[in-house]
């Protein structure tokens, strides 16, 4: 199994992927019949509880309900809606609980919701399971649910191969047994025998997604040892040994290879012919594999995932050496303008892609930014070649000290209906140095991240949205008790001349927050929020209803988000989403809230400033304002 944890933009995902030596249709089955699945679900899951019952209707809008007891007594029950179905291929669905759990049907859900992805890919006789759940709440959440779908993949195991055979090599593995795999690749034969022989090359993709090759002694001459260690997402080292036979550039490799024991052995032996011809400007990789030995009574447990570690190794292969443009398209519910605006203004810019220092959209302009990843630091410089108003802009793409260059190309493409269609286009990725940072996976990630969530979030929501930053000079944690301490939020809630009364405040997804503001003319507007995901110290999301007594109010979605710009410096956004345009502008007519949203943000600053003066202590000068005893 292999694991991958990751963290895009706040959203806090979880991929497994699993072999199993089952056909793709057993597979999928026995995620979507409820006898087949209680076989497999339950004790597993949740590290003793027993599984009282299962409900599942696998079609589009269906629901399903597991229902799962501790020994404790307490119970634990999950609910869902499936979004697609698509036997024997995929199956997604979303992922909560409920509040209470213990009846026999449907009840209250907590408001963090999330979505699990299952993709079953045929791998001759075997199927792979890649299983992706994200949207979690907090890292802590992702590690508890990895642990748990890490035992229930061991269980289903059991399942779909009742006598364990990948863990067996009598009778199954026979010597003689051969593989073959064939791929096409958009790249001259020169150019993947390069990436075939050369060690650094191959460092870069031999293993399946997610292993590292950090040892890698591959001398493609005949009589040459090979040794390479292969590394799992979860640190496990797995040393392969062998020799090379035949070493026919640029169209034939023959070697032996197979994995080794503690002693240097070799488990097993593969006889690997790996074959490269050219066709119609491509080349086809032809790759035959045969057994030629087993000598260790474990080399079952290898030989069973052989053949799809193999395709994914030759499916990352592809992603060094093919150099077809990388093109991400997405259709927008916001006319061209909005886009256009979205995509070539500083304003625009910085809410979606990243944080600019100036921007002009003119040939010939220049602009950098900066980016921390993994521990690396990578510098981007861009300029403008090509403007087109309100249809195409396009600029260069590159990074201080490594080499390369490329172009990006965004085009607009007015739809029907008030729709706006963006391309995206980047080419020249092949110029950048053959190393796993500069994969074009990488940027196909990069783009439909950017694209397809953070430009599409931005320019769908610009008209029915209230948007404010600002930048404290405080730590993030005193930021965050700031706003979630309700001892302190009436210190400095509401515009100027407001003072808060909080009946209430539970942060936490769930929660409860009723507070009353009394303007600085007598009039009092009663609040309503319902937390529905709170991040310490990351991030607030909260659906908030509010109005004037005895007069109009208005419904919206709030998000906070705290980013710690250094030690002693946050950045706080908050951003309103209103159900309509018309409710948008109706708010910030009648209650002024674009302006009571910045005012409130200064007297955040004044209180901050008060309560580092005071050595981090908070000033309680309003406590008598807070109804109800803090209980968190």
């Amino acid at each position: 199994m292999s694991t991958n944890k990751t963290m895009e933009d706040k959203n806090i995902k979880l991929e497994l992927s699993r072999v199993f030596d089952a056909p793709r249709e057993l597979v999928f089955n026995a995620w979507t019949e409820a006898e087949q699945f209680k076989q497999w679900f339950g004790a597993a899951a949740c590290g003793g509880a027993v599984l009282q019952s299962v409900k599942l209707d696998a079609r589009v809008g269906g629901r399903y309900r597991l229902q799962m007891r501790h020994p404790d007594g307490e119970f634990y029950t999950t609910v869902g809606t499936y979004r697609a179905v698509e036997p024997p291929e995929r199956l997604v669905f979303t992922w909560a609980f409920e509040k209470d759990g213990s009846g026999e049907e449907f009840g209250e859900v907590e408001p963090c919701e999330m979505l699990v992805t299952l993709e079953f890919r045929a791998r001759g006789k075997q199927t792979e399971l890649i299983l992706t759940h994200e949207n979690f709440a907090s890292v802590e959440s992702r590690d508890r649910h990895e642990q748990g779908w890490t035992r229930c993949l061991n269980e289903f195991g059991k399942v779909v191969e009742p006598e364990n055979q990948a863990a067996q090599t009598e009778g199954k593995y026979l010597v003689g047994t051969e593989f073959v795999i064939t791929r096409e690749y958009a790249a001259p034969r020169d150019l993947v025998w390069l990436a075939c022989t050369d060690a650094k090359q191959l460092a870069q993709w031999w293993g399946p997604r997610g292993f590292t090759a950090p040892v890698c002694e591959w001398d493609a001459q005949p009589g040459n040892k090979i040794f390479v260690v292969m590394r799992a997402p979860n640190g496990t080292r797995y040393p392969m040994g062998g020799e090379f036979l035949e070493v026919d550039p640029p169209g034939r490799l023959v070697t032996v290879t197979g994995a080794l024991d503690d002693d240097g052995n070799l488990k097993f032996e593969f006889r690997h012919v790996l074959t490269l011809a050219e066709q119609n400007g491509k080349t086809k990789l032809t790759m035959r594999s045969r057994l030629q030995k087993v000598a260790a009574p474990d080399a079952g447990r290898y030989l069973g995932g052989f053949e799809a570690g193999m395709t994914q190794s030759l499916e990352r292969l592809a992603d060094l050496v093919e150099d077809v443009p990388l093109v991400v398209e997405r259709t927008f519910e916001a006319p061209v303008a909005v886009v256009w605006r979205a995509i070539t203004t500083k304003a625009g810019l910085d809410r979606w892609f990243f944080e600019l220092t100036e921007f002009k959209p003119e040939a010939g302009f220049e602009f950098q930014f900066a980016v921390e990843h993994e521990g690396h630091h990578y510098d981007h410089r861009c300029r403008v070649t090509e403007v087109k108003p309100q249809q195409k802009i396009a600029f260069t793409w590159r990074y201080a000290g490594y080499a390369g260059d490329s172009l990006v190309t965004m085009e607009l493409f007015a739809e029907g209906g008030g729709q706006t269609r963006l391309k995206l286009t980047h080419t020249g990725l092949e110029t950048f140095p053959k190393a796993p940072s500069f994969a074009r996976r990488n940027f196909l990630q990069g783009w439909t991240h950017l694209i397809g969530s953070s430009l599409q979030d931005f320019v769908e929501y610009a008209d029915r949205e209230i948007y404010v930053t600002r930048d404290f000079a405080a730590p993030r944690e005193l930021v965050w008790e700031a706003l979630t301490n309700p001892r302190h939020v009436v210190n400095w809630w509401g515009p100027r001349g407001f003072t808060t009364t909080i009946e209430t405040m539970d942060v936490r997804p769930g929660g409860e927050w009723r507070h009353t503001m009394h303007g600085p003319d007598g009039v009092k507007y009663p609040n309503h929020s319902v937390f529905q995901e709170v991040v310490k110290p990351e991030r607030i999301v909260y659906a908030h209803g509010g109005r004037r007594e005895n007069g109009p109010g208005a419904n919206f979605a709030a998000t906070w988000t705290f980013e710690s710009l250094s030690a002693e410096k946050t950045r706080v956004t908050l951003r309103m989403v209103f159900p309509s345009a018309a409710e948008r502008d109706f708010v910030a007519k009648e209650f002024g809230a674009v302006e009571g949203a910045q005012q409130t943000f200064e007297r955040l600053g004044e209180h901050l400033a008060n309560a580092q003066a005071q050595n981090g202590e908070m000033s309680n000068s309003h406590q008598n304002q807070f109804a109800l005893p803090a209980t968190h």
